[in-house]
């Protein structure tokens, strides 16, 4: 958006500008299209549900994560590319846990895959599936997630504390900031 004599002119309205922030996305410079996802998400997001194909599984991890990261539960026709990139352990890890997290926002799907991460060996990957069961839609997988936010809360290392301490202030629900407080209290 751009401001002459205190108006104010939206550049997006123009399909010019939208026709540019588009090919962007095919750009071979990582930078470019990162810019563009940006510019898009704010300005006109249909326009990035046509490159999702492209942009979850380009050459560049950023990319991918930046993809990921800008999905919304409309964008349903991405789930088999989440499962794909939650699955490949090809994927940088903050890919996985991103894509893992947007999984399970977005519907039942995930509650196949949450399971798995719930005790995953990688931190990052269980800290993804414990967020994301506690924020999906499944009693089963809610229940087995709030089990182990429960034990890491009660554990005596300061590492599984902090995890647990991570975990609620990612998921955002009100009613678990009262345990968060005791946390936080943690010496």
């Amino acid at each position: 958006r751009r401001y002459l004599d205190g108006s104010e002119v939206d550049i997006f309205a123009e399909s010019a500008g939208l026709a540019a922030l588009e090919k962007h996305l095919q750009s071979e410079n990582p930078r470019d299209i990162l810019f563009a996802i940006e510019m898009l998400a704010q300005n006109d997001p249909a326009i990035l549900v046509n490159a999702l194909p492209h942009l979850l599984t380009h050459a560049n991890a950023a990319v991918r994560l930046t993809a990921v990261q800008q999905l919304t539960s409309q964008n349903e026709d991405a789930l088999p590319w989440l499962e794909v990139l939650a699955q490949d352990v090809l994927q940088p890890i903050e890919v996985r846990a991103a894509a893992l997290q947007r999984l399970a926002s977005m519907g039942e799907s995930a509650a196949q895959i949450l399971p798995a991460y719930l005790s995953d060996s990688n931190i990052e990957l269980r800290f993804a599936g414990v967020v994301g069961a506690l924020q999906s839609h499944s009693l089963e997988v809610i229940l087995a997630a709030g089990d182990i936010l429960s034990a890491a809360q009660n554990d005596s290392s300061p590492e599984m504390r902090c995890f647990a301490a991570r975990v609620i202030g990612a998921v955002g629900n009100v009613g678990f900031h009262r345990n968060l407080l005791s946390l936080l209290n943690d010496s």
